[in-house]
């Protein structure tokens, strides 16, 4: 006989799937007698299909079948996520399955109610990211159009830093809406878009490269916003001032990310003619010497500005504790 426990029990003949005890949990379990679910069979209560019931007895016959859920009809008709452990038992001459019925209908219940959460939360994630990048590309519209309204030279090229540097963002916003990932941001794909673009829409003439060699990272938000406007600020003065009068060169984008959390190095560097003479980089003189600055503070790192030939300011920082960088193999 099936023993006695508080958890509903069936003993089921493997070969035709027949119920040939049941105690009495299961009989509460299911609405049924035990007399008249010893006149039952498997598939009358299983909502699987006759084909998948016949493979998992045979499965459990050659070896123990891991846990499965499934879902199981009751005397009323009600229709109820159980979760069955099966094991194979020797009954005098007859190999029985003992199959353990746990009801687990309020836990998927519960799942399915996150699960559905999970779902409207990015969604919603994505809507917002959509509409910050609408929102950053208006912007941009608006000081084009103030910046062709100017006769400035002044006035225009500062409309155009603005542009840029909403555009890095806005490419930010614009990737984590394609892609449906909020957490964490390929920190790689990233910089690498941003350059390029940035490259190919302020680079006017032949003669320029542009490399890209960026370690796969991933890291959080607060990384890759600071991180985006500061290749944002390097590559785009490296364009306007390391190659005058018509020079060649190269302009390198450089990522290099240690391995177990360790400091990453960003690095943009150029062949060109170097940092203007009697400019000290170190003291910010400019505005975007000033905002290279407070974005390195904002990783809490360091910046190294060198020379020889061309230029070159490499950012190292540690990933942060609550985004640590995950180095992609």
């Amino acid at each position: 006989n099936v023993p006695g426990s508080s958890l509903p029990m069936l003993l089921i003949d493997p070969v035709d799937g027949r119920i040939v005890d049941a105690n009495l949990a299961a009989a509460e379990f299911y609405g049924w007698y035990r007399e008249t679910l010893m006149t039952m069979t498997f598939a009358d209560i299983s909502t699987l299909p006759a084909e998948a019931i016949r493979a998992n007895l045979a499965e459990v016959l050659e070896g123990d079948l891991e846990p499965f859920q499934v879902r199981h009809r009751l005397a009323s008709g009600e229709v109820r996520d159980v979760e069955v452990f099966v094991g194979r038992i020797q009954v005098g001459e007859h190999a029985r399955l003992l199959s353990t019925i746990m009801d687990v209908t309020a836990r998927v219940a519960a799942e399915r109610t996150v699960e559905s959460a999970m779902r409207e939360k990015d969604a919603l994630l994505k809507e917002v990211h959509h509409r910050v990048k609408n929102n950053l590309q208006v912007i941009t519209s608006l000081l084009r159009l103030e910046g062709g309204r100017s006769a400035d030279p002044r006035v225009k090229r500062v409309m155009e830093d603005m542009q840029s540097r909403l555009i890095s963002m806005a490419l930010l916003h614009e990737m984590l809406y394609r892609t449906g990932t909020f957490a964490h941001v390929d920190l790689s794909h990233y910089l690498g878009q941003l350059s390029n673009q940035l490259f190919h829409t302020v680079a006017q003439r032949t003669g320029l490269r542009l490399v890209v060699n960026l370690c796969p990272v991933t890291v959080d938000m607060d990384t890759a916003v600071p991180c985006g406007l500061l290749v944002n600020e390097l590559v785009s003065n490296a364009l306007k001032h390391a190659f005058p009068d018509g020079r060649t060169g190269e302009i390198q984008v450089t990522l290099q990310a240690g391995t177990d959390g360790g400091a990453m190095r960003l690095t943009v560097a150029d062949t060109g003619v170097g940092f203007p003479e009697g400019l000290d980089p170190q003291k910010g003189e400019t505005l975007g010497l000033k905002l290279v600055t407070s974005l390195s503070r904002q990783l809490r790192g360091t910046l190294e500005f060198s020379e020889g030939p061309g230029a070159a300011v490499t950012l190292t920082f540690e990933p942060r504790a609550a985004g640590v960088a995950h180095v992609r193999s």
